[in-house]
């Protein structure tokens, strides 16, 4: 018995694969790049040179050629996509490379491809990075805090050139007595020392925010303002730390003394007219509580100097009257 050949099915032409196409891209569109999009460089030197690879697609059955435009300064832009056309289905990889020179903080930047094919005439690479300041300092606020008056302790602000060139500072705010400057270069870094004498701070204050100005030979980074944040701790602190009379209405002030031991208040001096202090409590605490009234209108500028036990300085305290009606 004859049988026929089976009959088989002509065999399936193999397929390509569709091409990993970003999201959002449209079927009208003829090539791709990628990576597609906005392309974050990062955090870039201030002279530094970066260079990245795209690579072009062509998804189209007939070739196309490309031509760069629209190049943002300190931008070069290398590769065969723009010495000949990208054949049918081809890929072909560019380069652009960036100078960060002359930059400075956020940079968006952008070249257009322009293509010879009207169905995808245009293409924008985005890029963006972050370009870092030539010059730097470790912080600008340094904290000198629970200083004792007879201390002198030292604030130092580091400066540092990214580029290696050479650093100059100069301090060019008028600074209080009890605050000393120096600057100490070397070479492409550079201190800036503040030293701090409790010593010759003004009786009464004992808290304070200094504001120095320093000036540079950076030319993108020519000033700074630093900030020198001090206090004061002696072995028992007033609260207030002056005794202010500025309102005629109010005759009477409360001291309040607190240490963190037990002590007491041997003596009080005032040395200022006008004004009569209540009987010292007796006995040791560690918080005592005075009272002081002004009891004549020209009350005179003075100081309140109390002698503590345990302490070895006596406690000085200012005493002004601030006569409105004399403003």
């Amino acid at each position: 018995m004859f049988l026929p050949p089976a009959i088989q099915a002509p065999a399936a032409k193999p397929t390509s694969p569709k091409p990993d196409l970003p999201p959002g891209f449209k079927d009208s569109y003829r090539f791709v790049v990628r990576p597609w999009g906005r392309v974050d460089l990062g955090s870039v030197g201030p002279r530094e040179k970066v260079t990245r690879t795209w690579e072009m697609e062509n998804l189209s059955d007939k070739p196309i050629a490309f031509q760069v435009t629209d190049l943002s300064p300190g931008v070069i832009v290398e590769g065969t996509p723009f010495q000949e056309p990208i054949p049918a289905h081809g890929k072909r990889a560019f380069t652009i490379q960036v100078d960060a020179t002359d930059w400075e903080g956020y940079q968006r930047r952008a070249i257009r491809l322009v293509s010879d094919d009207a169905s995808q005439p245009t293409y924008k690479v985005l890029f963006d990075m972050t370009v870092r300041p030539d010059l730097t300092v470790d912080g600008v606020t340094k904290k000198l805090g629970g200083v004792a008056p007879y201390e002198s302790p030292q604030a130092i602000f580091t400066f540092t050139r990214e580029t290696g060139d050479p650093l100059e500072l100069k301090v060019t705010s008028k600074l209080p007595p009890y605050v000393e400057s120096e600057i100490v270069p070397k070479g492409a870094r550079g201190e800036l020392r503040l030293t701090l004498r409790a010593s010759k701070v003004p009786t009464g204050q004992l808290a304070g925010l200094e504001v120095v100005k320093v000036t540079t030979n950076a030319p993108r980074q020519p000033t700074f303002d630093l900030y020198l944040d001090w206090s004061i701790q002696l072995p028992v602190m007033p609260s207030p730390s002056r005794l202010v009379f500025d309102d005629p209405k109010v005759t009477a002030l409360k001291l309040t003394l607190k240490g963190d031991q037990a002590f007491e208040v041997k003596t009080a001096d005032l040395q200022a007219g006008g004004y009569r202090l209540d009987p010292l409590p007796k006995g040791k605490a560690k918080a005592h509580t005075l009272t002081l009234h002004r009891i004549k209108k020209d009350a005179t500028n003075g100081l309140l100097v109390l002698t503590l036990s345990g302490v070895e300085d006596p406690l000085k305290i200012p005493v002004i009257w601030a006569d409105p009606s004399r403003k």
